[in-house]
């Protein structure tokens, strides 16, 4: 081969090489956002699972109570729904 042949080819694989260094940048910043994501939808998730276990704390409460007769628990159990 002669020189001028090597340095076409080296000229088309550093061609590939930037164009597959581009496609990677892409790749990583597309997974960057999906994981930035995804650890908002875990913060999100843990603040709704908190939320229903203190409406539950809180049902639990409103119908257990010493003070409601079984009347006022059922007219309670009857708004629920």
């Amino acid at each position: 081969m002669q020189r001028e042949e090597l340095t076409e080819q080296i000229g088309k694989l550093n061609i590939k090489i930037a164009k597959a260094n581009k496609e990677l940048d892409e790749l990583e910043l597309k997974y960057k956002k999906k994981k930035v994501r995804n650890k908002e939808l875990d913060g999100q998730v843990e603040i709704i699972l908190r939320a229903l276990e203190l409406y539950g704390y809180n049902l639990d409460y409103m119908l257990n109570s010493n003070d409601s007769s079984d009347d006022t628990r059922q007219e309670k159990k009857s708004l629920l729904y």
